[in-house]
This record gives structure tokens, sequence and C-alpha cells, in this order.
């Protein structure tokens, strides 16, 4: 059976076309993005650099991604657990350590592909389904104001009890990939000088140990004083950081 190249579906020869080093599949040079110059590189014998697909590539970022992940949780981790006292034994507290961050790590990874609209007005259709229909419509049109992102990608609801001072409750967005969700997340700081939208406000999904990290920080930096400093996100971890000079 002859082999297919993985693009464009054609007869390819394996053996003068370039092949994945990682998954074995087969492109010919001519579908790839690479230059002349690099083909060669690729298909020459005596060759020291490795080609992968856009497929292995990608697979290959998401697990670096989730090794940094893992660092920058067992850092938030130590700080949150050098503010309280523990009197356990040293089995238990590692017992007890590896399990909270596998639980962290996959909650993390659960709200990855959310974010939450606060500030959204409340639907005055009387009927609970309509209003769900029409925050949808309102959650759609605030995104695409910020990101291209298919209707069918979101899905939003209400969280949080009903409010006692009249005020909108937070809306949930759940989105199909963490790749819109940071597009969008990047790209919230033009609500604000959007003519409809520049009282709404868009934050990650975050989880309660992320919240009580982020307290913390913000209550150091009260207790700083210093109006020179603010908290930043540096790779993903919110820390305290001399304010940027205009």
């Amino acid at each position: 059976m002859p082999t297919k190249c993985a693009l464009c579906s054609n007869n390819v020869n394996p053996e003068k076309e370039i092949t994945c080093d990682t998954c074995g599949i087969c492109i010919h040079s001519t579908c790839s993005d690479l230059s002349r110059a690099e083909v060669q590189c690729v298909l020459a014998k005596d060759r020291h650099i490795s080609f992968n697909c856009k497929t292995c590539k990608k697979k290959s970022t998401e697990l670096t991604n989730l090794v940094t992940t893992i660092e920058a949780l067992r850092k938030e981790i130590e700080v949150l657990k050098d503010q309280v006292s523990l009197n356990t034994q040293n089995n238990s507290r590692n017992i007890y350590e590896k399990e909270e961050i596998v639980n962290e790590i996959a909650e993390r990874q659960r709200r990855a592909t959310n974010i939450i609209v606060f500030g959204l007005p409340v639907s005055e259709a009387d009927d609970v389904s309509q209003s769900k229909v029409n925050d949808n419509s309102k959650v759609t049109k605030v995104i695409g104001a910020l990101a291209s992102v298919p209707y069918d990608n979101v899905k939003a609801f209400r969280i949080g009890r009903p409010r006692t001072d009249n005020k909108p409750r937070p809306v949930k967005v759940v989105l199909k990939s963490v790749n819109e969700a940071i597009s969008i997340l990047k790209n919230k700081h033009k609500l604000r000088d959007h003519h409809l939208y520049n009282n709404l406000n868009i934050a990650a999904d975050q989880t309660p140990m992320q919240r009580e990290y982020l307290n913390t920080l913000r209550d150091e930096l009260l207790k700083k004083g210093d109006p020179n400093l603010t908290i930043r996100y540096i790779n993903n971890i919110p820390k305290i950081v001399p304010k940027s000079k205009n």
C-alpha cells in the first residue's frame, strides 16, 4: 500500500521526502513550510538536526508547559505552606503534598478553557431559558470584540448566589480550547476603550489556591506601602515587581 503525504494525501516516497522523526509520518517537501535550504538539511544523510511535524511540535510544547506549570505550582504551595503551622509527621506531609499537587494540576487544567466575565447586565427576560440564551448572546458579542471565537464554542452561565445589591452575578464562560481563553485574556485590556463594554472586566477562572496566593501577594504589597511596586504575571505566576516607567 503506497505511503500518503500527511498534508495533501497524495502518494509520497518516504526515501525521497521528509519524515517526522517522532511519529514517522511522511510529508512532501513542497507541502512543508521549510525553505529549500532547510529541506536539503533535513534530507541529508549525515544531518545533525531533527524534523518534527506540527502535531508533534504541539505535543512537545504542551509537555513543556505542563512541566512549567508543575514547577510554578510547587513554588506557590511552598509560599502558602510557610504561612501555616503543620504539626504532622514528615511522611504524612509528603503524601499530602503530592496528592494536593495532583489535584491542583487537574483542577487548573479543567479551568484552563474558562474565563469569568464581570459586570455583564442581567437579562430582562422573565423566562429562565431565554435569560440564558440572552447571556450567551451578550457574552459572544463581548468575546467577538476581543478574539475570533466561533459562536458554537461559547457556553455561558451565571455563577454565585443572587446579590442583595442587585449587581449582576459573574458569568462563567466555557470555551473549547485553552488557546481561545488565552487569546481573550491577552486582549481584555481593549474593553477599557470600547464604548459598549468599558464597564466589563474579564479574568481567568482561578482555583481557590490561586486566589489565595494572589490575595497573599496583595496583602504583602499593601504592607510594603511602596507606590512604585505592583503585581504582574510572569510566566503565569503573579509576582510583586517594580512598575514600568513610561
